[in-house]
């Protein structure tokens, strides 16, 4: 199974890089026949081809299901967020701060809202926020916000589809608030990290969220692998493309 972390409307680069794995064509179809590909969440906002990032894995799921492969997505909170702005702009926080505003201070792009549709709310509301499977949790972030939506993988994406389908600002609002929390599995983690495991199954974490330089030695541009800690229960595959990284696609054995 490939692996992409966040990709932030960096679409030339995503493309780049799939080519290399000759998961993709020339031509931006599936190259992949059977094999599998995850996005990890974080397609838009920060980078200007945000939606360009969507519409790609959005025929991909369809071609690569046609090859035999298969090519599925989580929901990172950037998705949320542009949702957000697009159903509430004018909601305001309890320090009087709009969706939109907020949307804005995170990087959101202009030409991304305006082209926004209602298939691609459709679509964010149909994806997981959480995935298990080969004795694996894949989940966006690497926060502890997860335990309060659901016992269950099944519950949880339940929860987040409902707040993304029929909830209303308030919400969608705590929500997101929740998603400020950076590197809940990092330095006095692990606890939390077995915590997510008890619960919803596995024997490691795949996540994004949180770049990979955040917590190592190295510069973005140094980044060119995930970050394996913990002893190999936790996996961070957020390149950090955004912050100038070269990015990679990483491949779980």
């Amino acid at each position: 199974m490939y692996i992409v972390g966040d990709i932030h409307g960096q679409f030339d680069r995503l493309v780049e890089l799939l080519q290399a794995k000759e998961l993709l064509t020339p031509d931006l179809s599936w190259a992949g026949g059977e094999a599998e590909l995850l996005f990890i969440g974080d397609f838009v906002d920060r980078g200007t081809d945000g939606l360009r990032a969507v519409e790609l894995a959005m025929r991909l799921e369809r071609e690569a299901a046609s090859a035999g492969g298969r090519v599925m997505s989580l929901v990172g909170n950037h998705e949320l967020l542009m949702v957000a702005a697009y159903k509430f702009p004018a909601y305001q926080d309890e320090f009087g701060e709009t969706m939109l505003e907020s949307w804005q201070r995170n990087g959101g792009e202009p030409r991304d809202l305006v082209s926004l549709e209602p298939r691609h709310i459709d679509w964010f509301q149909s994806l997981p926020a959480m995935h298990l499977e080969r004795q694996t949790l894949f989940l966006h972030a690497d926060a502890e916000l997860y335990l309060d939506y659901g016992q269950t993988v099944e519950e949880v994406n339940a929860s987040f589809r409902r707040i993304l389908g029929d909830a209303g600002p308030d919400e969608l609002n705590k929500l997101l608030e929740a998603f400020s929390e950076h590197g809940g599995f990092e330095a006095g983690g692990r606890k939390l990290a077995r915590r997510y495991l008890q619960r919803f199954g596995g024997r490691r974490l795949v996540h994004g969220h949180t770049p990979v330089d955040k917590f190592s030695l190295l510069k973005p541009e140094q980044v060119r692998e995930a970050r394996s800690y913990h002893g190999g229960l936790c996996i961070n595959v957020d390149g950090g493309l955004y912050r100038g990284g070269p990015g990679f696609v990483f491949e779980l054995s």
